[in-house]
C-alpha cells in the first residue's frame, strides 16, 4: 500500500488546480475528522521533503492567487456599469423598446453566473490558503524536530561569548 505522504506528494506535483483543492477538502476537511486520524496525515506531511513542503507551498500561494477575483472587483463594476448605461438607453430612452426583455434576461443570467463562479473560487482559495498554512506549520515543526537541544556546556559558552561581546562595549552584562 502507498504511503498518504507520497500520495499527497503526487497530488501536490501533478494534480490540476480544481482536482487538488477536491483532494485536500476530502482528506482534510473543514468538518474535522478523528484526532487520531489528523495526527497521522499531519505526520505524514511532515515526512515530505523540504523541497516538496516549499514547492507544496508556492502551490497553493499560486492557487489562492488564481482565485482571488478581487483584483478585478473594478474591471466588475466597470462591466457592470456600461451594461446598466445600456439598459437606461433602451428602458428609458427609447419609447420603443425592440427586445429589451432579451437584453435584460441575459444581463441577469450573466451576472448571476459570475456571483456563482465567485462564490466557488471562495472557496477554492479558502482551502488553499488553509492547506498552506497547515504546509508551513508542518514545514516549521519538522525543522524544529531537527535541531539538537543545547547541551549545558553549549549554554556556559554562549553566555560566556555574549558577555564577553558586551564586555567590549564597556558594559557588564551578566544574562542568567
Amino acid at each position: 500500500m502507498v504511503e498518504f505522504s507520497e500520495i499527497v506528494k503526487h497530488q501536490l506535483a501533478t494534480a490540476t488546480l480544481r482536482k487538488l483543492t477536491k483532494f485536500i477538502r476530502k482528506e482534510f476537511p473543514a468538518k474535522g475528522q478523528p484526532h487520531s486520524e489528523q495526527e497521522r496525515k499531519y505526520e505524514a506531511l511532515k515526512k515530505l521533503s523540504d523541497n516538496d513542503l516549499s514547492s507544496g507551498i508556492a502551490r497553493m500561494v499560486r492557487i489562492g492567487t488564481s482565485f482571488d477575483h478581487s483584483k478585478f472587483a473594478a474591471l466588475f463594476v466597470v462591466i457592470l456599469t456600461l451594461l446598466f448605461g445600456v439598459f437606461k438607453v433602451v428602458f428609458v430612452d427609447n419609447k420603443q423598446p425592440l427586445g429589451s426583455g432579451v437584453y435584460f434576461t441575459f444581463t441577469v443570467f450573466a451576472v448571476s453566473l459570475l456571483l456563482i463562479a465567485i462564490g466557488l473560487d471562495k472557496g477554492n482559495m479558502i482551502t488553499a490558503s488553509y492547506f498552506k498554512t497547515l504546509l508551513e506549520q508542518a514545514k516549521a515543526d519538522k525543522g524544529n524536530e531537527k535541531k539538537p537541544p543545547l547541551l549545558k556546556q553549549d549554554l556556559i559558552i554562549k553566555l560566556k561569548q555574549r558577555s564577553q561581546m558586551c564586555g567590549l562595549f564597556g558594559k557588564r552584562i551578566i544574562f542568567i
